[in-house]
């Protein structure tokens, strides 16, 4: 019986991140499966009211997923699919993402991360951290996921920025940690954020990038 509730358990779970469900849903439609197939379970009356209650908890968490990102994709004149964004390298580098995929930066200000501008001309100008180049335009379809806005600093520390004024100083102050693991375990994939030069769209999984182009720079 044991074995027979794990593999239940583990199939609604395969079943809900076939859905995109975040982790919190997830949880919720893996313990309705169970409830709705537990040979355990004796009031009938009761465990149905418990599974549509799981049910609706896991919708409602979906839901409020759904509509912030919808919000966010009607901000940045996107669509609720893929989002049309821009990344800016240099010529040298710009062939090879296009044949072997994009790979996270070693700093910024949401961390080691892959990072795209809203649009082509943002993208020129925002292209001045430790591991940016310039020259050469990738247009990208990008599949966001659950969005997640984060402040103007993200996750760099405002105390830094405050203490090493100008351009330098703050690209010296960009955070160097890794937290596409963090965005997960929350149950987001990418991130949005306004330094105060335009919004920049983060992601850490490269796979997440359906196709991309090369386009002439603005």
């Amino acid at each position: 019986p044991f074995c027979s509730e794990r593999k239940t358990t583990l199939r609604a779970m395969l079943k809900a991140l076939s859905l995109g469900l975040a982790l919190p849903a997830l949880t919720a439609l893996a313990q309705v499966e169970q409830v709705e197939l537990d040979d355990e379970c004796n009031d009938a009356s009761s465990c149905a009211l418990n599974a549509l209650q799981l049910r609706a908890a896991a919708g409602e968490d979906l839901a409020s997923f759904s509509n912030e990102t919808a919000q966010l994709a009607s901000e940045l004149n996107q669509s609720r699919g893929l989002w049309r964004l821009y990344h800016v390298t240099s010529p040298a580098i710009g062939p090879r993402i296009l044949q072997n995929g994009f790979k996270a930066g070693h700093a910024g200000w949401c961390g080691g991360a892959i990072y795209f501008g809203n649009t082509a001309q943002e993208t020129k100008w925002k292209a001045v951290g430790q591991d940016s180049h310039q020259g050469y335009l990738i247009e990208a379809m990008v599949d966001v996921g659950h969005v997640k806005k984060m402040p103007w600093n993200c996750y760099t520390s405002t105390k830094c920025i405050e203490t090493h004024p100008g351009l330098q100083g703050h690209v010296g102050c960009l955070s160097r940690h890794y937290y596409g693991n963090t965005l997960r375990h929350e149950g987001y994939d990418s991130i949005v954020f306004n330094p105060g030069d335009g919004n920049e769209i983060v992601i850490w999984d490269k796979h997440r990038v359906k196709s991309m182009r090369h386009i002439p720079m603005p």
